[in-house]
């Protein structure tokens, strides 16, 4: 029987992978160049990520943002470890706890406003329900989408937005 040789391209060291006969199982069918160039490309889609930085920015349109991001944002810095910090990794459970329990509270908030301005305008709290949290519900996924995409990711951005669907109304039945 013969056997089928399979190239990976993030396989940079076939020589490794040698099955009992001694013949590469992966063989290199890359250029030094193409393995080169993807070793960049993977480089520079990590990004490393910083621990957050709550100091006073200096650009007027980095101030508006952290003024208005500065309620939502104290609080969770306050209360949750910020486990990009090397010597706080430990406490990963505890930070996953909170922001469950942060956004279990941010959540019933947001419930609570769309009713009280719902009543206040005349609007009826299913019509509230049916459309400004809905909507209020979707736009994280329209934001990965789009942050995804930008990457050149489209497939990933399209199938993101129709798996997150279909688990909502799965979710329902």
């Amino acid at each position: 029987m013969a056997e089928t040789a399979f190239a990976s391209p993030i396989d940079i060291s076939p020589s490794k992978h040698q099955n009992g006969n001694g013949t590469k199982m992966y063989p290199n069918l890359m250029s030094k160049s193409e393995t080169d160039a993807i070793k960049s490309m993977i480089v520079e889609e990590m990004e490393i990520e910083q621990p957050i930085d709550m100091s006073f920015p200096n650009t007027f349109c980095k101030r508006c943002t952290y003024i208005a991001l500065l309620p939502i944002m104290f609080p969770l810095f306050i209360t949750l470890p910020d486990v990009k910090k090397p010597h706080r990794k430990k406490f990963v459970i505890l930070s996953f706890i909170g922001s469950i329990l942060w956004i279990a509270f941010y959540s019933y908030l947001m419930v609570w406003w769309a009713t009280t301005i719902g009543v206040t305008v005349g609007i009826p709290t299913e019509i509230m329900g049916l459309t400004i949290l809905a909507a209020g519900t979707s736009i994280p996924d329209l934001i990965t989408s789009v942050i995804v995409a930008r990457k050149g990711l489209g497939d990933m951005a399209v199938s993101s937005s129709i798996g997150s669907n279909l688990f909502d109304v799965s979710f329902l039945i």
